[in-house]
C-alpha cells in the first residue's frame, strides 16, 4: 500500500489517495519517516530489520558460523566478561564454531542432555582423567592420521570409516575414548574438566604436526559441549583438519579447518 502511494502521489497527491485507501495520511508519513530513520522504529521492527539483514549475509553453514563467532567474540570483548555458550547443532558445525572462537577468551560451552533437553553438568568437581588416548605408541611416518573421539558412545560406522581411511591413505589411527564410567552424553563432567581436555587435545595436535602429520581426519561422536571444547583446541600450529559426520551407514567429510598463520579458517570440503 505504501509503495502504491509512492508510485501515484506525484499524479494524485497523498491525501486524495488516502481518502480512497484504508490508510491515514499520518500513518503513511510515519512509515516513510521510519524508513528514512530506522532508529525511530519500534524495538520489534528494529529486531526484524536486523534479522533480515543478517539473513541476507548468510548463504551457507560457513557464513553462519563466521557471523555467529564474530558476534560472540565482539560481545565478550565489548562487555569485558566471561561467556557461557548454549549451542546445539551438527557436530562438525560445533567443532568449527569452537575453532573460530578459539581459547584466548573465556567462552565456556554448556552441556545439553539429549534425553531431557536440559542444560546441566553431571559433576561440580574436576574429574581427570575421564578419557584415554590410544595409538600414540604405534605411529608411523604416514602424513595422515585419523583421530577418533568416542565420548557419547562407540560406533561401528565410525570404526569402519577409520579403517577405510587407513586403507586409502595409509593413515595412523588414534583413539580418544571416554572411560567406561563416563561414556555417554555427560562424558565431560564439568567445564573445568572440559578446559583440561581442550588443552590436552591442543598439545596432541601440536605433537602430531611436529611428527610430520599433514592432515588429521577427525571422526567424532560426542556431546555439543565436547565438540565446542574440541574445536577450541585447534590453533595456528596444527595440521589441516577434516571433520567428518554421519551420513546413513557412512561418515563423510563436512568441514575443513586450516589456518593462514594468523587465524583459523573453515571451508566446505
Amino acid at each position: 500500500m505504501v509503495k502504491f502511494i509512492d508510485d501515484e502521489k506525484e499524479k494524485y497527491g497523498v491525501e486524495p489517495i488516502c481518502r480512497i485507501l484504508p490508510i491515514a495520511p499520518s500513518t503513511y508519513y510515519r512509515i516513510k519517516d521510519e524508513q528514512d530513520n530506522p532508529e525511530k522504529q519500534s524495538r520489534h521492527k528494529q529486531s526484524d530489520t536486523y534479522l533480515m539483514e543478517k539473513i541476507k549475509r548468510i548463504s551457507n553453514i560457513i557464513d553462519i558460523l563466521k557471523v555467529e563467532a564474530e558476534e560472540i567474540l565482539q560481545g565478550v570483548k565489548h562487555n569485558g566478561c566471561k561467556a557461557a555458550l548454549f549451542a546445539i547443532g551438527p557436530m562438525p558445525a560445533l567443532i568449527g564454531l569452537g575453532s573460530l572462537l578459539g581459547n584466548k577468551t573465556e567462552i565456556t560451552p554448556m552441556l545439553r542432555h539429549r534425553q531431557t533437553s536440559n542444560w546441566y553438568w553431571p559433576s561440580e568437581n574436576v574429574v581427570q582423567p575421564f578419557y584415554k588416548i590410544e595409538g600414540l605408541n604405534v605411529l608411523t611416518d604416514a602424513k595422515d592420521v585419523v583421530v577418533c573421539v568416542n565420548f557419547t558412545n562407540t560406533s561401528t560406522i565410525l570404526n569402519e570409516k577409520a579403517n577405510s581411511l587407513k586403507q586409502e591413505t595409509g593413515a595412523d589411527i588414534i583413539e580418544i575414548n571416554a572411560l567406561p564410567n563416563f561414556l555417554g552424553n555427560g562424558a565431560i563432567p564439568n567445564p573445568a574438566s572440559g578446559r583440561l581436555f581442550s588443552a590436552d587435545i591442543q598439545k596432541l595436535f601440536h605433537d602430531l604436526k611436529s611428527l610430520g602429520k599433514v592432515t588429521i581426519h577427525l571422526l567424532v561422536i560426542a556431546s555439543n559441549a565436547a565438540c565446542v571444547f574440541l574445536g577450541q583446541a585447534i590453533d595456528l600450529h596444527h595440521p589441516k583438519i577434516i571433520v567428518y559426520d554421519f551420513s546413513g551407514e557412512n561418515m563423510i567429510p563436512r568441514l575443513v579447518i586450516r589456518n593462514d598463520g594468523q587465524k583459523n579458517n573453515i571451508e566446505l570440503p
